[in-house]
């Protein structure tokens, strides 16, 4: 399975004298948050070829005050459809006798392809 791998690095809050802490509500089994624990992250993802499709990314901002205050942020992720080369299905070896002939079926699939 090829993989892509893309980082979003736009995660910014304003920090406070109590400290915050970022977590995830809603993100797809390919990301992963990464909180680096001075107001800013990253959001790291690895797609595989069976993961186009559109996801809704919903992270929290988590202060530690009393009581704790928070902010959410939700975005839209699409992941695209790439192109992928046609495989041929197995052919086991043939074998023919001198003055004869032989017809080998041969066939292929496109992982791509819809309907």
């Amino acid at each position: 399975m090829k993989t892509a791998a893309f980082r979003c690095r736009y995660l910014r809050a304003i920090r406070t004298a109590t400290g915050f802490h970022f977590s995830a509500l809603s993100i797809p089994a390919f990301a992963n948050l990464t909180d680096n624990g001075n107001g800013s992250g990253a959001i790291a993802f690895t797609t595989g070829f069976e993961d186009a499709g559109n996801y809704t990314i919903e992270l929290i901002a988590t202060d530690n005050g009393t009581p704790n205050l928070r902010d959410t942020l939700s975005f839209s992720l699409t992941i695209n459809e790439v192109n992928r080369a046609p495989i041929w299905s197995a052919v086991s070896a043939q074998s023919v006798d001198e003055n004869s002939s032989l017809s080998v079926p041969v066939s292929a699939s496109d992982p791509t392809a819809t309907g």
